[in-house]
């Protein structure tokens, strides 16, 4: 049985009525699609004037100067209560070290205390035997027929002088005493410094200063003054 094609094509009035309800698709890519939701994105305008711009402008800046001023301020609350508590722990440390920095500076003062007694010790010390050693020497050096009268510090330590003074029965006497006093080690240079005729009970002497210095510095200790008098004796 046969149908005519007239029989299957559909009506205009067909198409017409299911035209609104169909899906179009696009088949073309290239073309430009309109927006899904066309209408109902707001409009903003920015086309502002000029004095509308400096005002914006000038708000922002305000604005960021107001955020940098507060992070600055937060920053320095920051740092101040750091060193407010570095402060603290330190007042503390010191309250707590302040007993054994009293201690401390009470053994410094006894050890200068003990320091400048030592110091007077040994300047006491390093001289102590010079003048032993001078008596018995000087004792050695007297000739035959003379003796001391006087002795006298004129200059003291480290440069010590001092003048002896004493009679003989001749010059020859006086000359022999220099002599023996240039020979010893303690004494660098020895000066007449008067020697003149001196009547003793109506005797006739030699009264005589000499001047003696000594500035080589501490003697010894010597082993025995009676063992150093022998020893000059014996020269």
């Amino acid at each position: 049985m046969r149908f005519p094609l007239s029989s299957c094509r559909p009506s205009a009035s067909a198409f017409d009525e299911g035209h609104d309800a169909m899906l179009k698709i696009n088949l073309y890519p290239g073309r430009k699609k309109r927006p899904l939701f066309k209408g109902l994105a707001p409009k903003w305008d920015f086309d502002l004037s000029l004095k509308d711009r400096a005002v914006f402008i000038s708000l922002a800046v305000v604005g960021l100067i107001i955020v940098l001023s507060g992070v600055s301020y937060f920053m320095k609350q920051h740092t101040i209560g750091r060193l407010n508590h570095e402060i603290e722990v330190a007042v503390a440390d010191s309250i707590r070290y302040a007993e054994s920095i009293r201690l401390i500076n009470d053994i410094q003062e006894k050890e200068d205390w003990i320091r400048d007694r030592i110091d007077v010790i040994r300047e006491v010390d390093q001289h102590r035997y010079i003048w032993p050693v001078l008596m018995a020497g000087i004792n050695d050096a007297l000739p035959p027929l003379t003796w001391l009268t006087r002795l006298e510090t004129i200059s003291p330590f480290p440069q010590l002088v001092f003048r002896v003074e004493g009679n003989s029965f001749s010059n020859i006497g006086v000359a022999s005493f220099m002599r023996e006093l240039e020979k010893l080690p303690e004494i660098e240079r020895v000066t007449l410094v008067v020697s003149r005729e001196n009547l003793i009970e109506g005797i006739p002497t030699m009264a005589f200063i000499i001047e003696c210095g000594n500035q080589a510095g501490p003697v010894n200790e010597p082993a025995s003054l009676e063992g150093a008098g022998e020893k000059r004796g014996n020269r």
